[in-house]
């Protein structure tokens, strides 16, 4: 038997993008690990109404998956009557595989998700296989995954729930992966020169956005949070060495991790900063946490004086909550998909 293959990458002349939107008129399964973007979205509305069906099947290891990606494919799943959008909730155990299956009888795999990165291809290889014996042992074992309990499509009896469980995991994923930002984890060690700094508008476009923890406030504490503070430092034993900490007062319950201090004590003139908890307590009722300020781009932004003005005020209404990725999309006037390139 003959195969005929070919390789997309951003640097064959083809990109995994550019093949899926080559497809017209068949019938399609799409499988990636995780989703990102919701902008990936457009581009699945685009290649069901390209083809007679569409199937998109999405893991979710390491929740890595945006819980946002999911609820924008689910909607689009109840828009469309060919388009069928299904989550494997397994986490741990979830697929982790990259693949399309084109009727009647090719396989593109390789190591590219659903995401702007992968399709784009500057990092992932994917290979086209035209092998029919490929196609139906893939689709043999698509079905069995789909079998599993925990596997489900949208609108099934079943998916709402298990969406609202993933969401809670998911949120805390996110903010370990500001913590491995700030470590260095995604800084290549061998890149020579400067990087020009990403805005917020760009980075909530890329796969790298998630939701931020706020925490927004009006005022410098008050006689009873300063005593309360003065307390808390003395039991927790802060003393030299931690006079650059900032303190805050929380209404609702004291929070760990990274988050985004959104100051707006001077209300024309906001100010953002990515900070970490330290340390917190309680004397007498009144809840104190000490922060750590990060670096500007701790995140991977650095927002635009407008854009701080926008972010401020959504944090204001949103306080000591999770600021989604959809929220701060919508406050900077994002409505639309970026780009397919």
């Amino acid at each position: 038997m003959t195969t005929k293959h070919r390789i997309l990458t951003a640097y064959s002349g083809t990109t995994y993008r550019d093949a899926l939107l080559s497809m017209r008129g068949h019938q399609l399964t799409i499988v990636s690990a995780f989703g990102k973007s919701t902008d990936e979205i457009f581009l699945l509305r685009t290649l069901a109404e390209q083809n007679r069906r569409l199937t998109f099947i999405v893991g979710t290891q390491n929740c890595f998956t945006s819980p946002e990606f999911i609820e924008a494919g689910a909607k689009l799943a109840a828009e469309l009557k060919n388009f069928e959008f299904v989550v494997d909730f397994r986490v741990p155990d979830s697929i982790h595989h990259k693949l399309t299956l084109i009727s009647p009888g090719t396989v593109i795999l390789g190591s590219s998700n659903f995401t702007k990165r992968g399709l784009g291809g500057q990092t992932d290889l994917m290979g086209t296989f035209a092998d029919a014996d490929m196609f139906a042992s893939v689709t043999t074992d698509l079905k069995r995954i789909r079998r599993q309990v925990g596997v489900l499509a949208a609108g099934a009896s079943g998916f709402d729930a298990a969406l609202r469980h993933y969401r809670k995991k998911a949120l805390a994923v996110g903010a370990i992966e500001h913590q491995k930002r700030i470590a260095g984890a995604n800084t290549n060690p061998f890149k020579r020169g400067t990087t020009k700094n990403v805005t917020l508008s760009q980075w909530l476009i890329s796969d790298e956005a998630t939701p931020l923890w706020a925490f927004a406030y009006t005022r410098d504490l008050d006689p009873e949070e300063k005593t309360a503070a003065k307390e808390i430092r003395a039991e927790k034993s802060l003393g030299r060495g931690t006079g650059s900490l900032t303190t805050y007062s929380p209404e609702g319950k004291v929070f760990d991790g990274l988050f985004l201090d959104v100051s707006c004590i001077v209300a024309k003139r906001p100010r953002i900063w990515p900070s970490k908890v330290v340390t917190s307590g309680e004397f007498r009722g009144t809840r104190i946490v000490f922060g750590k300020r990060q670096p500007a781009n701790a995140f991977g932004f650095v927002a635009t004086p407008e854009e701080i003005k926008k972010l401020a005020d959504l944090a204001l209404r949103y306080s000591e909550s999770w600021l989604t990725v959809a929220q701060m999309r919508k406050a900077l006037g994002i409505t639309g998909p970026t780009p397919l390139q």
